[in-house]
């Protein structure tokens, strides 16, 4: 990155050239009705890979829950699946692909508000499976600030970072992986000390950080300081990896306030700027806007 830090062992590893296309799996996944219209457990047909999500159909999160881990295993499948989330009260749909490893696979994922929908698919020759589970979570605080970063290139690798008001890039106002994420064991904390001095409830958190595949990163922050916070996407990788359709969604205060799009350039440390998030007016827009 711009930084000249080095990733080392959190290296992302690709899932192979395929490429989902964002906008056109969300739009799919939108036909299929709301949360509650989705039958849960396996769907599928004769020939068609076979899924099994470990755990309960219906799952309630802890009310400061960040994140939900999903694992499971698939069968007869061909190449890797796409996973979509979708939640009528943000209202917020997102999604991307699955790296597996041979039948296995994980998912780190957000964990919003209210009720949402998860949906695992996987495909061959025959046709698709699906996987379907609903997640419930009724928080007692809500989140100021949330970004969620998800990509289509599985060779990619894509890092997601929130500036502070009058921050720039690789400074102590600058939150990505390497700078605010919580730390493997044996390694230094990575910890950025924003808002008040040594009161790290309004300190932001990378609280995802996609290793391999196609995201998604995330980025909260509560207690926002008043001013301009700036989302920036930076290219980690390199040219031979290809460019990347990035898709940036913006929750304030738990609600969707924006979703953008961008091109990502195939170039080893391309930073792209999205969105300008205005607090506390708690509203957001694109940077050419």
């Amino acid at each position: 990155m711009s930084q000249g830090s080095s990733r080392g062992s959190t290296r992302r590893v690709g899932a192979g050239g395929i490429r989902f296309p964002i906008a056109s799996l969300l739009l799919l996944f939108s036909a299929c009705g709301g949360s509650g219209e989705r039958v849960l457990g396996a769907e599928g047909c004769s020939g068609c890979p076979e899924i099994t999500i470990t755990g309960d159909l219906e799952r309630s999160l802890p009310p400061d829950a960040l994140d939900v881990t999903v694992s499971g295993s698939v069968t007869g499948a061909q190449g890797a699946g796409t996973w979509r989330l979708r939640n009528d009260g943000l209202p917020l749909v997102m999604g991307g692909g699955i790296h597996r490893r041979d039948e296995d696979f994980s998912l780190s994922l957000p964990a919003l508000d209210g009720e949402s929908l998860l949906e695992v698919s996987f495909a061959n020759d025959r046709g698709t499976a699906r996987f379907s589970i609903r997640l419930l979570q009724e928080r007692t605080q809500h989140r100021d600030i949330r970004v969620l970063l998800t990509w289509d290139n599985p060779l990619s690798d894509l890092d997601l970072h929130l500036l502070r008001p009058g921050g720039t890039l690789g400074s102590p106002d600058d939150c990505f992986w390497a700078t605010c994420s919580p730390a493997p064991t044996g390694e230094e904390e990575r910890s950025l000390d924003w808002g008040v001095t040594g009161d790290p409830r309004d300190d932001p958190l990378v609280d995802l950080e996609a290793h391999e595949g196609f995201g998604p990163e995330s980025i909260v922050l509560d207690g926002a300081e008043s001013g301009d916070y700036q989302i920036v996407v930076t290219n980690f990788g390199d040219a031979q990896q290809g460019p990347s359709e990035a898709e940036v969604t913006v929750l304030l205060e738990e609600r969707t306030a924006g979703i953008f799009h961008e091109r990502i350039p195939a170039d080893h440390d391309a930073v792209v700027p999205l969105a300008v998030v205005s607090w506390p007016a708690a509203t957001v827009r694109g940077i050419e806007e």
